[in-house]
């Protein structure tokens, strides 16, 4: 995803605090417990998003797992830097590869579960909107295949009101997520609606 899924909220106590089976891989791919802020795409603007929050409600819903959470999202990226050997210039990194390879790091130890995907600020406009289900679903069908997982769980994430209020194009995004979500039956979407 992107800055909404890395997190760009302030950090409070509560967000310091690790949950005894949560974890996160960090920056250096070494299991660490989860606290915020879990990613690393921008250092200087990291803090809140909704992984660690996520995590420990899953944590809470069953005490015989742990999980581990993944951070991968990098601010500001299109959709279009989602595929194999995308460069994405600004932060120097390639999104599509650097998530595959974690992943790998990650299933070594675990089982992957899901994605969360709160993506798509970037594509708010009359070219690259009406473009989004297409390439979404692509993104979704290459992460499954790259990872031999057929049935990967996606749960995308869609913008809060104010967000859609001043950009009109958001529509097209959040009408694209639906889309997938309808038509395949592991793609989730949660509404951003009512969110401050």
């Amino acid at each position: 995803g992107q800055s909404n899924m890395a997190g760009r909220g302030t950090v409070g106590e509560q967000d310091k605090k690790a949950h005894p089976r949560v974890f996160v891989l960090n920056r250096r791919n070494r299991w660490t417990p989860a606290v915020a802020p879990l990613h690393f795409d921008k250092p200087a603007m990291v803090g809140v998003g909704p992984g660690l929050t996520f995590g420990k409600i899953l944590a809470e819903a069953d005490p015989n797992v742990t999980i581990g959470l993944i951070p991968c999202a990098v601010g500001g990226s299109p959709i279009s830097a989602w595929k194999p050997h995308a460069y994405y210039k600004p932060v120097n990194v390639y999104p599509y590869d650097d998530a595959i390879a974690r992943c790998r790091i990650a299933t070594q130890r675990g089982i992957l579960k899901g994605v969360l995907w709160h993506h798509g600020e970037s594509d708010c406009n009359a070219t690259d909107g009406p473009l989004y289900a297409r390439r979404l679903t692509e993104v979704i069908s290459q992460f499954r295949r790259d990872l031999e997982v057929p049935n990967l769980l996606f749960v995308a994430g869609t913008f809060v009101d104010a967000y859609v209020a001043r950009v009109a194009e958001s529509k097209l995004v959040i009408d694209a997520i639906k889309t997938v979500a309808k038509a395949d039956d592991n793609v989730l979407w949660v509404s951003g609606a009512g969110l401050p």
